[in-house]
């Protein structure tokens, strides 16, 4: 590995173990992966299916499990054995077929949740620990502060990929408001309208770095896409619309 290499390397084992000893949102009921077990030598759980730290994508999606489903899956993203010809009802988590299936659309296919893969992409939570409740449970707004000032910033700033992409509108606000000092003009979308901060993207971040909100790519978040359009068109084809767009910055 070249000394650039070992450099990103340390400084990102470094934000691994922040994470691992961090507790700050434990007044909210949030608990570390240390503390749980099961925890990985990366900065989340679902970074163990794609973490190439010279991305030229990183992708965030919302958080990664509550406390009862990460026990009971043991923290792995995908407890279930796959093949290569799985469907979406073969996954646990349908959702983790769509994102795979998208990622193809724009050449850095990850491969299977069971397997590390992507090179090209880096995955990753805009909330690491694990809430408590249900897992469809709202995140607090100081959680998803805390996380994008500590975590995701200093993330995206240690691999300087080419775009984010964020799914879903919780990851996209964890980005605005972690960026929304140095670029004043994204301010005002930390509290506007899902579909008015899609329409309006990509966003130009310090470094180069442009942000792609993107709808959840969960069949829900299909639905959401779908009844954007005025067409009428169907939701998973905008969906993968949406991301061929990046294409002309990744080449």
């Amino acid at each position: 590995m070249k000394a650039n290499g070992m450099r990103k390397r340390d400084a990102y084992w470094g934000l691994v173990q922040q994470r691992k000893t961090c507790n700050s949102c434990a007044v909210h009921g949030y608990k570390n992966q240390a503390e749980l077990g099961y925890d990985t030598g990366e900065v989340g759980n679902y970074s163990t299916w794609a973490n190439d730290l010279d991305a030229d994508v990183l992708i965030v999606a919302q958080d990664f499990s509550n406390q009862a489903i990460y026990m009971r899956d043991k923290g792995l993203i995908e407890p279930k054995r796959l093949s290569e010809d799985a469907g979406p009802g073969d996954y646990s988590t349908e959702t983790n077929f769509f994102l795979r299936e998208l990622t193809k659309v724009i050449g850095r296919d990850m491969g299977l949740p069971t397997h590390a893969g992507g090179k090209g992409v880096f995955l990753t939570n805009a909330v690491l620990c694990l809430k408590p409740g249900a897992m469809n449970a709202a995140n607090p707004a100081k959680v998803i502060a805390n996380c994008g000032a500590r975590f995701l910033r200093p993330l995206v700033e240690l691999i300087q990929p080419k775009v984010i992409v964020t799914l879903g509108a919780v990851p996209a606000r964890s980005v605005l408001m972690a960026y929304a000092t140095d670029v004043p003009e994204l301010a005002p979308l930390r509290k506007a309208a899902f579909g008015i901060v899609c329409r309006q993207g990509p966003y130009h971040l310090p470094n180069g770095t442009r942000l792609y909100p993107m709808y959840h790519p969960g069949r829900l978040g299909q639905s959401q896409r779908q009844r954007a359009e005025p067409t009428g068109a169907n939701g998973w084809e905008l969906m993968k619309a949406d991301w061929r767009r990046m294409n002309k910055l990744l080449k």
